[in-house]
């Protein structure tokens, strides 16, 4: 409620005089008529009921700042509705005037926040709306980004293979750029369909499995050959199984080569189709080869060395494919004594930078040994100026050597008194050790005994040692496992010959133990107990002759 609802109202004698007169009973009144009261009572009743009406549809703060007011001057609802006053009476019209002024700043108020309200939803969906459109950009950028991006196919390329650079022909794949193998290549659909962004994807270049294999192929026979040959087909889709052999072979792809460019050229000559049937007769036979490649060799090359004689005699000079392979063996031969030379070249000037890197070398030592010797010279002018720094302080320095001496000398003894008493105990759990290694000794000699030998006997031929021995594979094992059963046995025993027990309690430890056999976990440890304690304590030859028992 603001100010003018906390407002008090109060009223001149007077005119409190006239409410109070409004509120007298109408009882008083139907005293001096009977039957005007009877008919005035009905009627004051409508008129009672006509004001509470009123007063209910008072909406708020009006109501609360008129009842407050009511109450400032000593007035109620309750009474105004039994004088069948109601809200909007003239009388009220003081008491109205202010909370009609709050009921007003309250429309108001709710007014600007549904305003205000109505301004927020608006910015919301504006924003809800600007959102869902740049969303949408962003994704038709990003679509057109991966669709842009351009994969070569069957294009000349770079491969290094033992040294040498060999132009080879590749194809271009897209990848994940997480992706550490490049054995799963990506589709565009796929990277458009996974929400990946352009620079998500990375383009590697592969080269293609059939320029790989003639690769290998002339690397084999021309290993210093740098191209690879093109083959005059497309090998990549659908093929015939010749053209699939053919593809991946270095010497078919060259004498396919020369045989198609020597056909061609024997078609203005071949007027008399010669030529034409005994190339039917070669594709013939080219088909019954199928996919050895022998036979398809040896076939493209009598059809290479025909058609080449049948252009030389139709004075057109071209090469047989003995001639071929001539010419590309001194190719390569070439190529080889270039690589040689170019090394010699690189050598000699690897040995000219040399020589200029150790005149450079020589000239920085001396002027490094100039720098060095006004290095020194600053030193020493700055040594001179720390020692007299140093005189001053001697005084106080031996003063805090004389102290840190003293606490020296202090934690020396202390540490003296606690190496003492840490020799003393060591010298005690030495005796203890000794002691129980004494035992153990004389236990090891116990244990040969006759009673405890043929206690160590039955428990090394008992159930414990023949499952032991089940589980061996060759002689050499069982060897090895009578060894290890038989000491496992002796060192139950002197456990207990250890601890005090009797020699029949040893023998009670082997019968529990071939009794339960492995299923007891609780036998299983005690026997891996007694065995650690055993090791541990006797000496190598002990246990060297307890194995060879």
């Amino acid at each position: 409620m603001n100010l003018f609802a906390a407002r008090l109202v109060y009223y001149t004698p007077a005119r409190l005089a006239l409410i109070i007169g409004m509120l007298l009973p109408v009882s008083a009144l139907a005293q001096q008529n009977p039957i005007g009261g009877i008919i005035g009572g009905l009627m004051n009743a409508a008129i009672m009921q006509a004001a509470q009406d009123e007063w209910q549809k008072v909406p708020e703060p009006r109501a609360g700042c008129l009842m407050g007011q009511l109450r400032n001057n000593g007035l109620s609802v309750s009474a105004l509705i039994q004088r069948g006053i109601g809200p909007n009476h003239p009388n009220l019209a003081q008491l109205n005037y202010p909370c009609q002024r709050v009921q007003e700043e309250h429309d108001a108020e709710v007014a600007r926040q549904r305003q205000e309200a109505a301004e927020r939803l608006a910015q919301q969906r504006r924003e809800e709306a600007q959102r869902a459109a740049e969303a949408k950009r962003i994704e038709i950028e990003r679509v057109n980004g991966l669709k842009k991006i351009a994969l070569r196919k069957n294009y000349r390329c770079d491969i290094a293979d033992a040294g040498l650079v060999i132009s080879s022909f590749c194809d271009d794949n897209l990848y994940r750029r997480t992706d550490q193998a490049r054995n799963a290549p990506l589709k565009l659909s796929d990277a458009i369909e996974s929400k990946l962004k352009p620079e998500d994807v990375v383009v590697y270049a592969i080269e293609k499995d059939d320029a790989a294999a003639r690769r290998m192929d002339m690397r084999i026979e021309f290993k210093n050959a740098t191209v690879v040959p093109e083959s005059r087909f497309i090998c990549d889709g659908t093929k015939s199984p010749r053209d699939a052999v053919v593809c991946k072979s270095y010497e078919l792809v060259i004498l396919d080569t020369l045989y198609a460019d020597y056909l061609e050229r024997t078609k203005a000559f071949d007027k008399k189709g010669v030529i034409a049937k005994k190339v039917k007769d070669l594709s013939q036979k080219q088909t019954a080869c199928k996919t050895d490649v022998i036979c398809l060799q040896r076939t493209y090359v009598d059809g290479v060395d025909m058609l080449a004689a049948f252009l030389k005699e139709n004075q057109i000079p071209v090469a047989t494919y003995a001639d071929n392979r001539e010419e590309r063996r001194a190719a390569e031969a070439a190529i080889q004594q270039q690589k040689q030379d170019a090394a010699e070249a690189e050598r000699r000037r690897q040995d000219a930078i040399a020589q200029e890197r150790l005149r450079e070398l020589e000239l920085k030592a001396q002027e490094e040994r100039h720098l060095a010797e006004e290095r020194q010279r600053q030193l020493e002018l700055k040594a001179q100026e720390e020692r007299r720094l140093a005189e001053t302080a001697e005084a106080a320095r031996l003063a805090e050597q004389k102290r840190i001496e003293d606490l020296r000398i202090a934690r020396e003894r202390e540490e003296a008194e606690r190496n003492r008493i840490a020799a003393e105990k060591v010298q005690q759990e030495a005796a203890a050790r000794a002691a129980l290694k004494q035992k153990w000794l004389a236990a090891s000699e116990q244990v040969s005994a006759e009673p405890n030998m043929a206690a160590v006997q039955s428990c090394r031929g008992g159930g414990y040692g023949q499952k032991q021995m089940q589980m061996a594979g060759d002689l050499s094992e069982r060897a090895s496992i009578r060894q290890r059963v038989a000491q496992e046995c002796a060192c139950v025993i002197a456990h207990n010959i250890v601890l005090g027990g009797a020699d029949q309690q040893g023998d009670a430890d082997i019968k529990e133990f071939l009794s339960q056999g492995e299923a007891a976990e609780a036998v299983k440890a005690a026997f891996t107990r007694h065995q650690n304690e055993c090791r541990g304590n006797l000496p190598q030859e002990t246990l060297d002759r307890w194995k060879s028992n």
